[in-house]
């Protein structure tokens, strides 16, 4: 308590000040602040060190207990979590190779609209925090944007899930749909199973009943190039590898090709740029994004060696990994104009342990 008292004594009553002998025997005479006070401080560290988007991260939280006058590390933990509890922030504490013990992430959550009457004294204003939504402000940041998103094995879409604020769920033709909101985007998400024809037509009922402007496919593929495990590729196209003509002594590929959305692929390449999706993995091991082709198909490619991996890189040299789905999901998006799709796969491992693998994938 005495420490604490001191340092909050020196960042706050004597900043910007000559401190002397006498006036550091002052800080006898300063309390500390309350636990609200405390919340408000927090939140104006939070707010200053964070974005909308990514979090703040505070890997020494002893050093902020002196900002906030919390009495150590733990003190700033309580207030961190209840404010968490309260809703007004979003947080994670740090794990394995994620920071020190007792590290914490935090952002200001953006549904906490109230965040200044929250947290500061009535009458009090901080430019700091967020002013108070008028109506007008509230219409706008409401939901505008509607998206779909499917998978095929149920860690990803819990995956997905982590980043959403849940709303509920919708039941389309038998298929359950978890809903949720991330900033103005409201977002339907199922895990529907493999192969190319329950995807189309899963799909084709999704965007019928949700009608989104944008779909994505996500899971895991195998490597056919260039690729390491744990690396993401964004299809620029896909191709229905399987689709030809077998004649007596050859089988003669007539590929079909379904483009994911311009929007999307551009958007992919940005993304790749800036280097900070990295920050949203939890499992970090120099995972690269691609943007390139896809082979889709009906069969279950397990080796690089086997016949449908040697038949791809004679025919499709191009292709970066093969999976079961992506063919049916974007024929599904084709036949509705005003959505825009994309498939994105996490690539797994065609030369065996590709459940260590998948596993690997899902914790990212």
């Amino acid at each position: 308590m005495y420490i604490a008292r001191l340092s909050y004594a020196v960042k706050h009553a004597f900043y910007k000040k000559a401190i002397d002998a006498d006036a550091l025997r002052k800080f006898e005479s300063v309390k500390l602040p309350s636990f609200r006070e405390q919340q408000r401080l927090l939140a104006v560290q939070i707010r200053a060190a964070s974005t909308e988007e990514w979090p703040a991260s505070f890997n020494y939280p002893d050093l902020l207990a002196g900002e906030i006058g919390a009495v150590d590390a733990e003190g700033v933990l309580v207030v961190a979590r209840e404010m968490a509890i309260a809703g007004l922030i979003r947080m994670r504490v740090g794990k394995a190779n994620a920071g020190p013990p007792g590290s914490f992430a935090a952002m200001l959550d953006v549904n906490a609209g109230g965040l200044v009457a929250k947290l500061t004294p009535e009458g009090e204003k901080l430019s700091e925090s967020r002013p108070e939504k008028t109506e007008r402000d509230k219409d706008a940041s409401a939901p505008t944007r509607r998206a779909v998103i499917l998978s095929a094995i149920g860690e990803k879409s819990g995956t997905i899930l982590r980043h959403l604020k849940r709303t509920g769920e919708e039941t389309v033709g038998g298929t359950v749909f978890m809903c949720g909101r991330f900033k103005n985007w409201e977002a339907a998400i199922a895990e529907i199973g493999i192969e190319n024809s329950r995807v189309a037509a899963v799909g084709e009922r999704a965007f019928g009943y949700f009608k989104p402007g944008v779909a994505l496919f996500v899971g895991i593929a195998g490597e056919v190039k260039d690729v390491a495990i744990g690396d993401v590729v964004v299809a620029t196209k896909v191709y229905a590898y399987e689709a030809g003509k077998d004649v007596s002594n050859e089988f003669r590929p007539r590929p079909e090709v379904y483009n994911s959305a311009h929007e999307l692929e551009q958007r992919a390449r940005a993304v790749r740029l800036k280097q900070l999706w990295r920050r949203r993995l939890a499992y970090s091991n120099n995972q690269r994004i691609f943007v390139g082709a896809i082979a889709a198909g009906e069969k279950v490619v397990a080796s690089r060696g086997g016949t449908v991996a040697r038949f791809l890189r004679k025919h499709y040299s191009d292709v970066l990994a093969v999976d079961m789905e992506g063919r049916g999901f974007l024929e599904a998006v084709h036949i509705n104009p005003d959505v825009k799709g994309c498939v994105i796969r996490g690539i797994s491992d065609l030369r065996g342990g590709k459940s260590e693998t998948r596993h690997r994938l899902e914790r990212g």
